[in-house]
């Protein structure tokens, strides 16, 4: 009777004992593929770079007014943040131009611009430059979009500016004052004209042409029709009013 007690202990002990290896190689096998997992993750996430000379990512949008004489917005994007840090995975991306507004854009000859498709090459440091070409006097936004095998967008807005052709303006402002008014004189001009405002500003809603003009304090922009010898005055509420603006601040033009 004690021989068989001690028979069913033993046999007790060595289930329990298979049990408890069972469990302790299962737990250790889970974590170190959990470990190979996150350390798969981290090297593949670390290894992917996409980059530009001119787009960013960054939460206030770059604005570039291009000299006098440019009908073309040129850029490049690349795979790499320095010379040390590049993709280790291929990068399959798409850049689109919009106006200020998202709308679709055509060249001077009324041409669609399409969008660019690419590809950045894995392993080493690769970059492709692109370009925009004869374009109309405007703001445009242009964005570049990775679409595997990771998301990552950059833009910025682009001002084209050469067709002032006798176009004057003024600003009125001062300390503390909650408005400001911008004054456009059209000399001998006449047709569109594209006005650009900087952030922290929004147009007087009131105003016919502003109607359906975007309200906040981002930058925007809107095009007006004028006639030759006009004096044209435009209302902005300022969102704070101790900052003072000045024509610079501000970019106007005709549109071809």
């Amino acid at each position: 009777m004690k021989i068989k007690g001690l028979v069913n202990k033993y046999k007790f002990l060595i289930v329990i004992l298979g049990l408890f290896v069972f469990l302790m190689l299962t737990k250790s096998s889970f974590a170190k593929y959990n470990s190979n997992e996150n350390k798969d993750f981290l090297y593949e996430a670390s290894s992917f770079y996409f980059t530009s000379n001119a787009l960013n990512n960054n939460s206030s949008v770059t604005v570039y007014t291009l000299a006098t004489g440019t009908d073309y917005i040129e850029f490049n994007v690349a795979n790499n943040e320095d010379n040390l840090r590049y993709s280790e995975v291929d990068i399959d991306y798409e850049v689109t131009i919009t106006d200020i507004n998202g709308n679709n854009v055509v060249d001077k000859n009324n041409n669609g611009i399409n969008k660019i498709n690419g590809i950045l090459a894995k392993n080493a440091i690769n970059s492709n430059t692109h370009r925009f070409s004869n374009l109309l006097d405007g703001a445009y936004i242009v964005t570049a979009t990775s679409l595997s095998p990771y998301s990552k967008t950059m833009r910025a807005n682009f001002i084209i500016n050469n067709s002032n052709r006798g176009l004057g303006y003024s600003i009125t402002d001062a300390v503390n004052s909650p408005i400001l008014q911008l004054i456009i004189s059209t000399n001998d001009y006449s047709g569109n004209v594209n006005i650009l405002w900087p952030r922290g500003i929004t147009p007087d809603n009131t105003i016919p042409v502003f109607a359906n003009s975007r309200t906040g304090f981002n930058s925007s922009n809107i095009t007006i029709a004028v006639e030759k010898n006009g004096e044209y005055i435009y209302q902005f509420f300022k969102q704070n009013p101790s900052n003072v603006y000045r024509t610079s601040d501000f970019t106007i033009g005709g549109v071809v």
